[in-house]
């Protein structure tokens, strides 16, 4: 994350160091095949598409590695869903780094003021920060399960 290595880097890296007879270029192969089984919200994302079809704005704000960049993206088409994508790896910053300074560029990049902003996200560490800032922030810690507390708060919100 903060892009400071790339995921061949750290496969490299992690082959040195547990002295792993397999190409670093196998972990990459392996790493790359398994996105296609990463699993997305579901509900959270079609109300995000619909929020969107309504006139709203949505982005991404992660603290991802350039894997995500580079095919996560690509192969779920998130560069078409979402208007945005703020991610770690291209801004050398993390979310809470700098007390959340990657916040405030990602809502002046994207143009958009913290009271007209509903940020959705599992880290109880950057829920004060995003707070303090004025952002309105939900705390989703279960992907499942909270969804119908999400989706309440949100439609309170907006």
């Amino acid at each position: 994350m903060r892009g400071e290595k790339t995921y061949k880097e750290v496969h490299t890296m992690l082959i040195d160091k547990l002295e792993l007879s397999i190409p670093a270029s196998e972990l990459d192969e392996i790493l790359v095949f398994s996105i296609q089984f990463f699993q997305f919200n579901q509900e959270l994302l079609q109300y995000a598409i619909r929020f969107k079809r309504e006139g709203g704005q949505i982005a991404i704000f992660t603290d991802n590695m350039d894997v995500f960049d580079e095919f996560t993206v690509k192969h779920f088409e998130l560069n078409i869903i979402f208007d945005s994508i703020f991610s770690s790896s291209k801004y050398g910053k993390l979310k809470a780094d700098e007390d959340g300074k990657f916040i405030d560029i990602a809502l002046d990049e994207f143009g958009v003021s913290p009271q007209d902003t509903f940020y959705i996200d599992d880290s109880k560490e950057i829920e004060p920060i995003a707070r303090n800032k004025g952002v309105h922030f939900f705390r989703l810690d279960n992907y499942v399960d909270s969804n119908a507390e999400c989706f309440a708060w949100l439609s309170s919100h907006i």
